[in-house]
């Protein structure tokens, strides 16, 4: 496992997401569902905002299980950081909408291939292979393909 120790900026929040690797499947991604403002209809990972108290491994964690039921095993990587703003923060968790967004590579203990819980603002999901990043810069976020690729180039895929 990696070392996990982030500096948190006291104007920003911190968010985490994490990009489940599958030897034999790829990486997972889930879509969101139309009504997620400005996530709505598009690819994404499972995200989360880090609690105060919180490790990254702990928010990793929580989020992994709270949207597919896996549980968390290893932190491979950290394969981006950026900071954005949330043009729809309206509550006090987004620190004026600004957000600190780190991306990891991990695993995951279970072997099923589906999840075995879906979060209601999950509509769809799938696991990524070389051949279908392409069709992921098309439809998407450049982030999250850029996330995909670089994990694909971190795992040699």
């Amino acid at each position: 496992m990696i070392a996990l120790k982030l500096e948190p900026n006291q104007e920003r929040s911190t968010a985490v997401g994490a990009l489940i690797y599958r030897p034999g499947l790829g990486l997972y991604i889930q879509k969101q569902a139309q009504d997620r403002g400005h996530y709505q209809d598009s690819w994404d990972m499972p995200k989360v905002t880090m609690a105060k108290h919180e490790s990254v491994s702990q928010a990793l964690a929580r989020q992994v299980a709270g949207e597919t039921g896996w549980t968390l095993k290893d932190v491979k990587a950290l394969l981006g950081h950026r900071v954005w703003k949330d043009q729809e923060a309206d509550n006090a968790v987004w620190s004026q909408g600004w957000v600190d967004e780190y991306d990891f590579l991990v695993t995951v203990e279970e072997e099923a291939a589906a999840p075995s819980r879906q979060s209601p603002e999950i509509k769809g999901w799938q696991w990524l292979t070389r051949d279908s990043l392409k069709e992921l810069a098309r439809s998407d976020k450049r982030h999250v393909h850029d996330m995909v690729k670089s994990a694909m180039d971190y795992l040699g895929l």
